[in-house]
């Protein structure tokens, strides 16, 4: 799914406006996708059991490393671990096997590896592949919100309309596999500030659940201190057909 932007008139004069604090960020391409983010409601995804698409945004990088399950996705010595499993299934229910998905989000301080020198290059970012039940697991840590670059024109017209330039805190995932439609989503995390006025209106049904293990028993196991399920469901390629 995609969203439409214009690249001339108003909204190229409100693109250019965006400061370049980070060559990734003066990248014409990615200040119409921050903008557009932040001034387009996202277009909601079709109604049926699959899982809603959302927006890549502008900090998605191809070839991420390969990861095997269960393994950690970043380093972050201030971050709280996460440890996220789950299925891809068909909208019947049935296992995905073999299905790639890749994975991206900020640290726990809101800030991905390609615009924060200290962070090594890929953290945070990986592609694994799904068990021939549809399984996948690894260990991150609970990402944090960030704000959106909003100085010049931009952050002038999001002020104009009373908005904050917040993002909820949400993990990036890009899933594909044999015989069925790609989706490119985002995940937020229930309870985050901006949950209900993230800038970019991306917020839906996407929202992780986080489970606390803060118990004696659950130390003495060494559990992480958050863990959380989410299910990906794809739609057959004839569906778009």
């Amino acid at each position: 799914m995609q969203i439409s932007v214009p690249k001339t008139g108003n909204f190229k004069a409100i693109a250019s406006g965006i400061p370049g604090v980070n060559p990734i960020l003066q990248n014409e391409q990615n200040k119409r996708v921050f903008v557009a983010q932040a001034l387009n409601p996202a277009l909601k995804g079709l109604n049926d059991k699959a899982t809603e698409s959302n927006l890549e945004g502008p900090l998605y990088v191809p070839n991420a490393p390969e990861r095997q399950m269960g393994d950690r996705l970043g380093i972050d010595p201030e971050g709280e671990p996460l440890f996220l499993s789950g299925r891809v299934l068909d909208v019947n229910g049935q296992a995905i096997a073999n299905a790639l998905i890749e994975v991206w989000q900020p640290n726990s301080q809101g800030l991905y590896d390609i615009l924060d020198p200290s962070q090594p290059v890929g953290n945070f970012r990986g592609q694994f592949h799904t068990d021939r039940d549809g399984n996948y697991r690894f260990e991150t840590v609970v990402p944090n919100g960030y704000n959106v670059p909003a100085d010049g024109p931009s952050g002038e017209m999001l002020r104009l309309l009373g908005r904050h330039t917040w993002r909820a805190a949400h993990i990036h995932f890009k899933l594909s596999a044999t015989g069925y439609l790609p989706l490119t989503t985002q995940v937020f995390i229930d309870g985050a500030p901006q949950l209900d006025s993230d800038t970019t209106f991306t917020v839906r049904t996407n929202i992780l659940k986080l489970q606390k293990h803060e118990s004696a028993d659950a130390k003495a196991q060494h559990q992480p201190p958050h863990t959380a399920e989410f299910n990906f469901v794809l739609k057959p390629i004839e569906a778009a057909k």
